[in-house]
């Protein structure tokens, strides 16, 4: 058998049975940074303190000084409340709403009407 057969056998970092170089086929950087996140960011008290502030955001808003024109001043504050913060409480906490596939296309009209007086707000 000659060097080049020899050396032929593949990644030499491999090891049979050992663990793979380049797991699940992510990029070695990507990797990196994955274990970067979980040890800074993916453990029960940082997540729950990530909750806190977005339920802050959520509930509570954002407040602002608001500045006089002319004198320069703070003559108060405002609060805005974005429902995006809201939004991503909720997508967070309870998933993504999904619509339910309904395909009402051969329902009777008796049907169709009792499902609108089902579904109308009191």
């Amino acid at each position: 058998m000659s060097d080049v057969e020899k050396n032929k056998g593949g990644n030499p970092n491999w090891v049979k049975g050992g663990p793979s170089p380049n797991p699940g086929g992510k990029p070695r950087k990507l990797v990196e940074i994955e274990r970067m996140l979980d040890e800074e960011f993916r453990d029960i008290a940082s997540t729950r303190e990530n909750y806190q502030v977005l339920r802050k955001l959520a509930l509570q808003g954002v407040t602002n000084d608001v500045y006089d024109v002319k004198g320069g001043g703070v003559v108060g504050q405002k609060t805005t409340f974005h429902p995006a913060y809201m939004e991503q409480l909720f997508n967070r906490l309870y998933g993504p709403i999904r619509e339910v596939p309904l395909d009402l296309t051969d329902a009777t009209d008796e049907f169709l009407n009792e499902l609108r007086g089902r579904l109308k707000p009191s």
